[in-house]
């Protein structure tokens, strides 16, 4: 294969943040499908501010939901080959709101996202969610499973999905 100076790699984190038994999931704009979608709090990995891929999800959580969040664990991750434009890799880590803090909409918006709703859902509310709901089909992939009590770990699996 000859090197295409236009492929890129791309890391995404996520996070299934759990409290009471609920997940939260929030609801954002998608530019490509032109309509609101429910999604992870997730974002882009920043290589070159050298920060880890935790620090990164907290980042997220304070950026998409106003939430401070403890990571309890790495759940797996995901990987798509793009041909023309690289990989895309998403990990996915459980974590918890800290303390008893409220999850909420961002009064302004960060890096063109526009999220009109953060809610919590119940496991079988979540479960009932199907991939054309999601902004993310790894976002679907991974609570997916994790609603399954399976591990997110697949190479090239979210191609099937699609």
């Amino acid at each position: 294969m000859l090197f295409n100076p236009r492929t890129y790699d791309i890391v995404k984190v996520s996070a299934i943040i759990e409290r009471d038994g609920k997940i939260l999931l929030i609801n954002e704009w998608n530019g490509r499908r032109k309509k609101y979608l429910w999604n992870l709090v997730k974002g882009t990995y920043r290589f070159k501010n050298h920060e880890t891929l935790l620090d990164c999800i907290k980042r997220e959580g304070l950026e998409e939901c106003l939430l401070g969040i403890e990571v309890e664990g790495f759940l797996g991750c995901t990987v798509e080959r793009r041909p023309k434009f690289g990989h895309k890799i998403q990990f996915t880590f459980l974590a918890h709101p800290k303390a008893e803090a409220e999850a909420r909409v961002p009064e302004t918006r960060t890096n063109r996202e526009h999220i009109r709703e953060v809610k919590w859902f119940t496991r079988d509310e979540a479960s009932s969610l199907v991939a054309d709901d999601f902004a993310s089909v790894h976002s679907h992939y991974a609570l997916k499973r994790w609603l399954e009590g399976q591990p997110t770990v697949s190479i090239d699996a979210v191609n099937t999905l699609l």
